[in-house]
């Protein structure tokens, strides 16, 4: 069996077997020829994918070194030449429903037939089916590569939508107290999006919770003024007046579809979790760009909502807001000192800085300054001074020495980690009451976290192999000197989880 899967990081299987297909630029050219497939990409575009503003500069023999590459990797595996040469360009020799993403769209509309049909219980099952597709965000591996720039974004939204009609179908069939937890997973997700809001407040009212359906209202109205200073719409006013009246028909109206079915008594085994992480401490899904601290009372997250920032205090799966500012513009990335003693942000492409209190509450400095264009900031300083780089770069310090992730290499890493024959996808380093700690992340499937402690002279190594891609990494800065710290990561599914130290395996 033949796949090719752009629906998180970017994966081409066979018969069960994830292929080696290089760095980033070679990726790049199995993506955009998927993507297109079954059409002829041209070469000049190819280029462009690969090396964005600066293909001009490149000729074909550039190109072909590249596919080249792959050809040695892919054909073997497949048996026949994959990569074929057809003016002006390129093609895939394959089947169009190997790519996930039309299988996935595929799945959908066979769904959207069901519901048409008024087969509710069948359709869920189709539309789970459509969204066991996505792995994580498209093509997670690529974010920050020229490739992104040619991509078509509105799968994104089509996988947005297709959880909102299944959600629909599932409130039709009275199963509205089994998605509460999922609905504010999803509104905190993707806050503006006032149709989540709808199917959060009628499950909330179905449930026998109309005060907590009102209280979302306000929640939903807060955030779009605050956001986009807009109230909500005339649809959603109009749901909050129909749960204050308490109108007996809201119970049938199930939500936003108009259609009315008889409820049904849900499964015995209830709602399916998700895989967990091996080894993982606990879950949490933020709003946007995020930055891991630790205190004595567990793990704080900052994270980013527009023009918010919040700092959530997280254990397990219980979540609480320690600190909510307004910054004065769009924060577009959130990074922590190595001490934990200050939070830098990127806000509209200036810089703003806040230091972290014993308890994680942030006090904004008033001042700002503007970021160099073309980079990318990366870290503050425990003096509050930014770092930053290309985007495909990371740096770190650790034992006294200067750690960087290019591409998918590290460079002037400790020997534990140098003879290590595996694509680097994540980088960070902290330091705590312990000593300095340094995590490194590679596989371009499932994950391996390779922790670092160092301690004197001495460095312990330790691992753990995760069982799922891990798109981000942090160590979690201690902002009160207390315990050691935590290793956060954040998963393709957008869900921060976290390991300890003590919960690795010593490296063998």
């Amino acid at each position: 069996m033949e796949e090719f899967r752009l629906l998180g990081p970017l994966e081409v299987v066979v018969d069960g077997e994830p292929l080696q297909l290089g760095g980033p630029k070679q990726r790049a050219i199995v993506a955009v020829l998927a993507a297109q497939l079954p059409a002829v990409v041209s070469s000049d575009t190819l280029m462009e994918a690969v090396w964005g503003d600066d293909a001009a500069e490149r000729t074909a023999q550039h190109l072909q070194t590249y596919v080249s590459n792959l050809r040695r990797t892919l054909d073997p595996a497949f048996g026949r030449r994959v990569i074929v040469t057809r003016r002006p360009g390129y093609v895939l020799d394959a089947d169009p429903a190997s790519v996930d993403l039309n299988s996935f769209r595929a799945r959908a509309a066979h769904a959207r037939e069901l519901v048409e049909q008024h087969r509710d219980q069948d359709a869920i099952t189709v539309f789970e089916e459509a969204e066991g597709f996505w792995r994580g965000d498209l093509l997670a591996d690529l974010q920050f590569e020229p490739v992104m720039a040619l991509v078509d974004r509105s799968p994104l939204e089509e996988r947005l939508s297709l959880i909102e009609e299944r959600v629909a179908c599932q409130l039709r069939l009275g199963l509205h107290a089994q998605l509460i937890g999922e609905l504010e997973a999803l509104v905190g997700a993707q806050p503006l999006r006032e149709r989540r809001w709808s199917q959060l407040m009628v499950a909330l009212y179905r449930s026998g919770r109309q005060a907590e359906a009102l209280n979302a209202y306000g929640r939903a109205r807060e955030l779009l003024r605050d956001e986009l200073g807009l109230d909500p719409s005339a649809d959603l006013q109009q749901l909050e007046r129909r749960i204050l009246d308490q109108d007996p028909e809201l119970d049938l109206d199930l939500g936003d579809s108009g259609r009315v079915a008889a409820p049904v008594e849900p499964p015995d085994d209830g709602p399916l979790e998700a895989a967990r992480p091996v080894g993982a401490a606990g879950q949490h899904t933020p709003s946007g760009s995020w930055a891991a601290l630790q205190s004595g009372s567990g793990l704080l997250v900052v994270e980013a909502a527009g023009g918010t920032v919040c700092v959530r205090a997280v254990s397990g799966t219980e979540v609480r807001t320690i600190h909510r500012s307004r910054v004065g513009g769009r924060v577009e990335v959130i990074v922590a000192s190595t001490d934990g003693a200050v939070i830098g942000a990127s806000v509209d492409g200036s810089f703003a800085t806040a230091d972290v209190g014993p308890t994680g509450a942030l006090r904004w400095s008033g001042r700002r300054r503007p970021l160099p264009p073309v980079d990318h900031l990366v870290a503050v300083t425990p003096a509050g001074e930014p770092v930053t780089s290309g985007r495909n770069e990371r740096t770190v310090a650790f034992a006294q020495r200067t750690v960087s992730l290019v591409d998918d290499r590290l460079e002037g890493c400790p020997d534990q980690l140098a003879a290590l024959d595996e694509p680097w996808t994540g980088l960070d380093a902290g330091t705590s009451g312990r000593g300095e700690l340094l995590v490194a992340t590679a596989g371009a499937g499932p994950s391996t976290l390779h922790l670092l402690l160092r301690t004197g002279r001495r460095i312990e190594h330790r691992r753990v192999d995760t069982g799922v891609h891990l798109d981000a990494v942090a160590v979690a800065r201690p902002v009160d000197r207390r315990g050691p710290p935590s290793v956060v990561c954040g998963t393709a599914e957008g869900a921060i989880w976290w390991w300890t130290w003590d919960a690795a395996e010593v490296a063998g």
